[in-house]
């Protein structure tokens, strides 16, 4: 019996933003589709696979796969889906739509315009305003 502690690894992992869905890609070689589990707690993600498996020379591997993986903020928990084949898991998340505001600019310009128009009157005045000091200093 092997007493050897068990590799622990941090596996590959590739997350891409492909417009209405995120695609991350783990790479968990060796590694068996019952023998991996995946977690979701609250916005992280986490990955765990344990497997042991006989090398080349005919010893005995005990290797462990952790994990965390932090999901964008616009991932949608409740459409994920997952692909393992070949030691390559496929997460599929869609995206939700909710919470995003479009600011226009044109409004952005008009409350701009609307300032300049308030600050360019206020000078007129300050200008046209008669200083009372100017004829006192007069000798």
């Amino acid at each position: 019996m092997n007493s050897r502690r068990p590799y622990r690894y941090e596996p590959l992992a590739d997350l891409s933003d492909r417009g209405n869905y995120y695609l991350l890609m783990v790479d968990l070689p060796h590694v068996s589709q019952d023998d991996v589990h995946i977690y979701l707690d609250g916005d992280t993600m986490i990955i765990h696979a344990e497997t042991t498996y006989t090398d080349s020379d005919g010893g005995f591997n005990h290797v462990m796969y952790n994990r965390e993986i932090t999901i964008p903020r616009d991932a949608d928990p409740s459409s994920i889906k997952v692909s393992f084949k070949q030691g390559m898991l496929k997460i599929i998340m869609g995206k939700t739509t909710h919470g995003k505001k479009e600011i226009p600019i044109r409004r952005l310009r008009l409350k701009v315009n609307w300032w300049r128009r308030q600050l360019s009157g206020y000078l007129t005045w300050w200008s046209a305003r008669a200083d009372p000091f100017s004829e006192a200093r007069k000798p």
